[in-house]
């Protein structure tokens, strides 16, 4: 598989967008199974007083839930010739702990995570038109 250019991902606190940012392209066999990083950059926006003691409550419980959604495409190769390709959307709810601790990243208390894919066979979307 073939994870190609514009790839997004988006952090969001109780559906707010916190951050967001760019996936760089990378290959992944079937079988295995890899950690890529990506920048995410904050958006720079107010976030209503309510919403803030909500997240400061949450810090202070050392539990925050967190959203991660990512936009991925991504081909599928046989040899030299890519038969498939698909738009992948997937999606991440976080509960993280250990915010506090600099020296060590947080831990992931419970996720739940799902996808959804939409494919097409490039033999059968190539045509010409007259």
């Amino acid at each position: 598989m073939l994870y190609e250019s514009d790839n997004s991902i988006v952090a969001s606190y109780s559906e707010i967008r916190l951050s967001g940012g760019m996936i760089p392209p990378f290959q992944l066999s079937p079988t295995e199974e890899k950690v890529v990083e990506a920048r995410l950059t904050g958006v720079g926006m107010d976030v209503a007083d309510d919403m803030r003691m909500n997240l400061a409550d949450d810090h202070e419980r050392k539990r925050v839930p967190l959203s991660f959604d990512m936009t991925s495409m991504v081909g599928f190769k046989i040899g030299s010739r890519t038969i498939l390709s698909a738009v992948v959307k997937s999606y991440c709810d976080l509960d993280l702990d250990n915010l506090d601790d600099f020296y060590h990243p947080p831990r992931i208390i419970s996720r739940i995570c799902d996808s959804q894919a939409g494919f097409w066979f490039h033999s059968i979307t190539t045509y010409r038109t007259f």
